[in-house]
């Protein structure tokens, strides 16, 4: 049987992926992965403040833009953010051409640069 071993919290898992939908709870969790070196990297150096991620990532706030916010678990242990939307009218510069409002968009992070190995 294999397992996956994560570097940063040293904890056994085994591959079981789930997802829940964020609380208002889950922010400080958010802002501490938003700040891990590879997810400033990916946004460009953006370092928010909790605050900040407190105004952006609020569950309630997020539903009136047609965005639904996860937690992803691994083995019941958070580990990932993600987020659907309607891809429609979501601005940005993003799905300018989709017309079909049952489209989604999905975006996704890995909160840990390192997440696992594989070991047998």
């Amino acid at each position: 049987m294999k397992t996956l071993q994560g570097h940063e919290q040293g904890l056994q898992i085994s591959s079981r992926i789930s997802l829940r939908l964020m609380t208002e709870a889950d922010l400080p969790m958010l802002h501490e992965w938003l700040n891990k070196p590879h997810i400033v990297e990916w946004w460009g150096g953006e370092q928010p403040s909790l605050e900040a991620v407190r105004e952006h990532y609020r569950p309630e706030d997020m539903a009136l833009h047609n965005v639904t916010p996860y937690i992803g678990l691994l083995d019941g242990k958070p580990f990932a953010y993600a987020q659907s939307y309607i891809a429609m009218g979501s601005g940005g510069g993003w799905w300018q051409d989709v017309l079909d409002p049952g489209v989604r968009g999905i975006d996704q992070s890995i909160a840990y640069g390192v997440l696992a190995r594989v070991e047998n």
